[in-house]
């Protein structure tokens, strides 16, 4: 879904949102960031404009794993930290756990060029089910939305 509005000083001048709807989610095990399918593509209309980016999704966490997610744009990561560089991270005790993730990051990506923004994890443990369903059913939605915000 895409809308655009017109404005200017801080006013929302377009929306975009992404969805990840899947039976089995994604699952990863890798101790290095590997990509979701959980990503959105905006064009901003400034080189001045910020981007908003928010990602929902409901995950499972196997026994006794350490998971990081961060967003990424196009190849750059967009946490700054110590290592792993992330944006949240959770962590199941001796059982499985169920646990929403969600993320908001303002960026400022200084282009008019069409720009993705991803949704990274990196686990250390067990897995990490990304879009999880308890009934198994993929009714549950992963979404991430970007709001162009003009500059003042």
């Amino acid at each position: 879904m895409s809308v655009t509005l017109y404005g200017s000083g801080n006013a929302v001048i377009q929306v975009v949102t992404g969805t990840y709807q899947s039976t089995n989610g994604f699952s990863t095990s890798s101790t290095s960031f590997v990509a979701t399918p959980l990503a959105v593509t905006i064009t901003p209309q400034s080189t001045n404009s910020k981007v908003l980016i928010t990602v929902s999704t409901p995950s499972y966490f196997g026994s006794s794993t350490n998971a990081w997610f961060t967003i990424y744009r196009n190849s750059t990561n967009l946490a700054t930290g110590s290592s792993p560089q992330s944006m949240v991270a959770q962590y199941s005790g001796s059982s499985g756990t169920v646990m929403p993730i969600n993320i908001s990051f303002l960026d400022s990506p200084s282009t008019t060029s069409s720009t993705t923004y991803t949704l990274y994890v990196q686990v250390s443990g067990n897995t990490v089910q990304v879009n999880f369903s308890a009934s198994g059913s993929g009714s549950s939605n992963a979404t991430i939305v970007a709001q162009e915000i003009s500059g003042a």
